[in-house]
């Protein structure tokens, strides 16, 4: 049963990899802004960890709002299936705390 759980990881890393990250042609966007909004949260005084957390809380909505807009909460559509775009909106989440945690 552990083996299973095992591959099963595997593959969502494997995914996440491929579709959220190499694929991910949108990626160098959210890494930047990540960054930007962590700089001018530290630069009106605020801790780094209030940075980090105010990236987190934005790229999560603004996840949140490309599902809706971009899709049509129709996601398949547009990226060729569900999954692809929740691997896209991860990696997406994860460029954009990586890039601001670099900043911090």
């Amino acid at each position: 049963m552990k083996a299973l759980k095992v591959v099963s990881m595997t593959t969502h890393l494997k995914k996440l990899l491929s579709w959220g990250l190499n694929g991910n042609s949108w990626g160098w966007f959210h890494c930047l802004a990540g960054g930007v909004i962590a700089k001018a949260v530290l630069m009106a005084g605020e801790s780094p960890s209030r940075a980090v957390s105010a990236v987190v809380i934005i790229a999560v909505i603004w996840e949140g709002v490309e599902y809706f807009l971009e899709t049509g909460a129709k996601p398949a559509e547009v990226y060729g299936s569900a999954e692809r775009f929740y691997y896209d909106a991860a990696g997406d989440i994860l460029l954009a705390i990586a890039c601001a945690m670099l900043v911090v």
